[in-house]
């Protein structure tokens, strides 16, 4: 054989070195990814690149000593000497909607040193893998190429030497990337700049154009094309540009949608056009858990499904058991966030692939009419900077309550937010809780004399003084010395806290002076803010400076009383999976062999059946034959073959068949699949196929419970952690409807029950936090610290009575300060719904694949499972209810504080214990009453089932009573804890 053609050997070393490197298997890359990243190549042409000796000596020449920094920023016709580190202009609105400068204000601009801040899209990678669905070819209409194969049989057959063309491949979709612009788009430019880019370079797209979409006092929506850095061009094009005729187009609206733009018919008439014509959906900037906070919640959040791919959002399938939409004009509209999960599911919906789901809303358009002409007319009264901060602290996330505290001791500016981010908060690259405090309504925009090129913010009037007062001083001091440090680092001073800068003012040039002014003007109003000797220094700092302290207001003593609000540090949101389970009736009534729905499922993998000697191969292999076996039955599907094969047939189907078959069902089934392993996979798939696990990604609000902060346990309590989720307040039908399978009169009446809002555990109380906390100060009775039956830090503690879980929430609420308790019943059956009004949080049947139960036993359309006979750790599924929890069915029984009632004949309206006996503020203090809750003898209500049991007894609707000082090694609890005043 002859050695490979130079041709060939740029490509052999370049397959040699991403072997060598890892990256082939690290980024799964397939020959069509490999050929492509060379095509890409070859059009971007070769960079000539300097010498590293070269580069170091232009970076000596060009970095300026912190003495020559440009600080003039009145000479505004300076020329650069680097224009790539000039700012690019952040238009959020068009000139002639801007406001008129102020003369009469003095510029409060933040640092005058741009700051490093983190990656806007950090996760690319992932989000370029979850394109994939959208990287088909399909036949171009008008580029040829030749059909190399065609020709060359039609010059062996036919003798005519003439090339035959077929239509070229190529990428499938062209996008209209379509980009709102809005009061908050200065936040989102760089995120949405790098999505850009991906989008442009992935490959996974014929063609990319971007738009801008904005509103003027004049035209109240126009398109313009978009430029790198939220800058737009002047030319307006008509939306029905982004149309394609040929049915290839997708169009991605990037927003927020919280605008003035989604106030008006217009947007959603244009998105209805859209709509109806190519696949449109919306990638929202911000989480799912806001979503209902924006304009989308004029329409009903709903999931979404296609079985064919590219259709429009008309065609979209909706859940069958919705049908209050039908014979109305709506819009249907998916909508993604920039979480590599949620597009890979959007990608797949748009591939065509029938069994995955994304989420969306659809919109009643005569309802949401309805509602635009009537906001308009609706004028509430100016809130004052009380009732802004009020409802912003009521409504916000802790981060965004925190970032909005530390915001308020320094200059408004993203520079300033970058800094306070990567240097003070937990999570550095997320811009949400940014946007939640911009968007609040506590932050105005106002124009300053240098403002022309980048838009200045200030908080209302008497609101940073609000946020001052309702910020631990701790966090405010820090502010003040970091931004201090920071810039006094930049001048090239040794400076380290705001006090020793601020006091420095008078004895540095006017040029350092000019640059420190903006910050000091923010620093010292804040100072006085705070009161007290914050305001003397203020004072002396004002007095000592000879420099110009607009708005500073004579000393004076004033006696107030300061209410002052904290945010634990430790609180903030999680993410988690919410597992939902989809029954297909049709499929559960199906009377087709296994061979015949294995074999529809490759077909809608791959487009094409199996042959008849796949077929054979697995029935055969379903009766457990060997393939000698099965070639004597299938002599009759071979006719077809050459004799030497038929002869041989054993060998040639377990050498050729075999193979092949094996890959094609694990492309099917998403695992590897083998003969010994075939049987088993396809009898498992066809008694699960009626049921669909959906899983989408959602955000909660918790705080963490760091107890080996709580005693001195030495290396105990080390890392040990309790998470309390917040459960939000609202109200629920509680009890099981009369027609819920194998519900019971115990559960009945069902009765509505308002419950307010409180924290409760994310998982069942473990060992490691039982060890813990029974290491503590005794309160009243003893504690075994390890009673458990299965042993396992992670595990549930089981084996506790209710005296003990009393008396561990006793000690937990001694040690930390907080009101550690059991939950009410009714508090335990909110809390497990999480909204839903099905037996199961999961839906209308549980699963093992989702939870820790006697699986050997089903209920309603739910198969056999994995009886796994013991208690799991919390958390093995990796799934939670639409609250956070985990592990409510099954695993351990779960006390509740309540005692037994037979039935809910009489039982509270409001979520309280329901105990005749003892009132319910005795269970609210449970360290001060212990004694009496400890007499009691009275039974107590478990819920939730266990490893042990049925799935009957895991519904939410179930209930049991075990006497209190009963103990078993499928029992045991988690805690809740209230929220200060409810």
């Amino acid at each position: 054989m002859s050695e490979p053609s130079s041709y060939h050997r740029p490509v052999e070393r370049l397959l040699h070195r991403l072997e060598r490197s890892g990256l082939m298997g690290r980024l799964q890359l397939s020959d069509q990814d490999i050929a492509d990243t060379i095509w890409l190549a070859l059009q971007m042409g070769v960079v000539k690149t300097q010498k590293a000796e070269e580069i170091e000596t232009e970076e000596k020449q060009a970095e300026p000593s912190p003495q020559k920094l440009p600080i003039d920023h009145k000479k505004n016709d300076k020329k650069h000497d680097d224009p790539s580190k000039e700012e690019s202009p952040i238009h959020l609105y068009p000139q002639d909607s801007l406001p008129k400068e102020s003369k009469s204000q003095t510029s409060t601009q933040g640092l005058p040193f741009q700051v490093p801040a983190a990656a806007a899209l950090q996760n690319k990678l992932p989000i370029s893998r979850a394109l994939r669905p959208l990287m088909r070819k399909v036949p171009s209409p008008i580029r040829k190429i030749i059909d190399a194969e065609a020709t060359v049989t039609r010059i062996a057959e036919q003798d005519i030497w003439l090339p035959l063309t077929q239509p070229e491949p190529e990428r499938w979709l062209n996008l209209e990337l379509v980009v709102e612009e809005s009061r908050s788009s200065f936040i989102w430019t760089e995120t949405i700049d790098e999505l850009q880019k991906l989008l442009q370079n992935h490959g996974a797209f014929r063609t990319v154009r971007a738009w801008t979409l904005s509103t003027t006092v004049s035209d109240p929506l126009q398109l313009t094309r978009r430029i790198e850095g939220g800058q737009k061009s002047h030319c307006q094009h008509s939306y029905k540009e982004l149309i394609s005729s040929n049915g290839r187009g997708l169009i991605l609206l990037v927003s927020d949608c919280v605008s003035s733009i989604w106030q008006q018919e217009k947007i959603y008439q244009w998105l209805q056009q859209w709509s109806d014509r190519v696949t449109t959906a919306i990638v929202q900037l911000l989480p799912e858990r806001l979503w209902q906070s924006s304009e989308l919640g004029l329409g009903d959040k709903l999931p979404f499904s296609a079985f064919k791919p590219g259709v429009p959002n008309s065609s979209l399938v909706l859940p069958s058991l919705w049908s209050e939409l039908k014979g109305k004009q709506v819009l249907k509209m998916p909508v993604v966030t920039l979480e590599d999960f949620s597009i890979e599911n959007w990608a797949k919906v748009v591939a065509g692939r029938g069994n995955t789901r994304t989420p969306g809303f659809v919109f009643d358009l005569e309802f949401v009419a309805e509602q635009i002409k009537k906001s308009p007319a609706v004028k509430l009264q100016e809130p004052s900077p009380e009732e802004l901060v009020d409802r912003f602290l009521a409504t916000a996330s802790p981060t965004a309550k925190r970032l909005a505290g530390l915001m308020a001791a320094a200059p408004v500016d993203l520079r300033v937010v970058h800094l306070i981010q990567k240097t003070l908060l937990p999570q550095p690259s997320s811009l949400v809780p940014v946007a939640e405090v911009f968007l609040s309504g506590t932050i105005q925009r106002v124009d300053y004399p240098r403002s022309d090129r980048n838009p200045q913010y200030e908080f209302l009037p008497e609101v940073r003084k609000l946020l001052n007062q309702a910020t631990r001083l701790g966090e405010t001091e820090k502010v003040l010395d970091i931004v201090s440090s920071y810039i006094a680092e930049k001048l090239g001073l040794s400076i380290t806290s705001f006090t020793a800068l601020l006091l420095k003012l008078q004895d540095l040039t006017t040029a350092q002076q000019e640059q420190i002014l903006p910050f000091a003007r923010v620093a010292v109003e804040v100072l006085q803010n705070l009161g007290g000797e914050y305001a003397t220094f203020a004072q002396r700092v004002a007095g000592n400076s000879e420099l110009e302290f607009i708005g500073f207001p004579p000393r004076q003593i004033f006696n107030i009383e300061v209410a002052t609000i904290e945010v634990a540090s430790e609180s903030d949101t999680f993410e988690f999976t919410v597992a939902t389970i989809e029954i297909n009736a049709s499929l559960l009534s199906s009377s087709n062999s296994p061979v015949e729905l294995v074999d529809e499922k490759v077909f809608a993998q791959r487009g094409e059946h199996l042959n008849d000697l796949e077929q054979q191969l697995i029935q055969g292999v379903l009766a457990n034959r060997t393939y000698a076996q099965i070639a004597a039955t299938s002599r009759n599907s071979v006719e077809h073959l050459p004799e030497n094969v038929a002869t041989n047939l054993s060998k040639y189907l377990q050498n050729n068949v075999a193979p092949n078959l094996w890959q094609h069902l694990s492309a099917a089934f998403g695992e590897k699949v083998t003969k010994t392993k075939a049987k088993k996979l396809i009898k498992q798939w066809v008694a699960h196929r009626h049921i669909t696990i959906h899983r989408h990604r959602q955000q909660a609000e918790y705080f963490i419970e760091y107890l080996g902060n709580i005693g001195n346990f030495g290396n105990l309590g080390n890392g040990v952690e309790l998470e309390m989720v917040a459960i939000p307040a609202g109200s629920f039908l509680m009890g099981s409807p009369k027609d819920e399978l194998e519900r019971s009169d115990r559960e009945s009446p069902q009765h509505r029950v308002t419950i307010q809002p409180f924290f409760l555990g994310r998982y069942p109380v473990t060992q490691a936090q039982w060890q813990a906390v029974a290491s503590l100060p005794q309160q009243k009775r003893e504690l075994n610290p390890n009673p458990s039956r299965f042993k396992g830090a992670n595990r549930p503690v089981e084996n506790v009575s209710w005296y003990d879980a009393i008396e561990f929430c006793a000690r937990l609420s001694h040690a930390t300060g907080k009101s550690y308790r059991l939950p009410s019943e009714a508090e335990w059956e909110y809390a497990a719904r999480g909204g839903t009004t099905t037996p199961f949080h999961f839906g209308e049947t549980i699963t093992s694949e989702l939870a820790n139960y006697n699986a050997n036993y089903t209920y309603g359309a739910g198969v056999k499972g994995v009886y796994r006979g013991e208690t799991t750790p919390v958390g093995s599924f990796g799934v939670a209810n639409a609250f956070g929890l985990s592990e409510i069915h099954g695993n351990v029984w779960e006390w509740c504080l309540d005692p037994w009632h037979g039935n809910y004949q009489g039982a509270p309206s409001d979520g309280r214990v329901w105990d005749e006996k003892i009132q319910n503020d005795i269970y609210l203090n449970i360290v001060k009453n212990l004694d009496i809750l400890l007499e009691s003898s009275e039974r107590r209500v478990i819920c939730g089932g266990s490893w042990y049991d049925y799935p009957i007894g895991c519904r939410c609707a179930y209930r049991l009573y075990d006497h209190p000082d009963y103990a078993s090694s499928n029992l045991g609890f988690r805690v809740a804890c209230g929220v200060p005043g409810t």
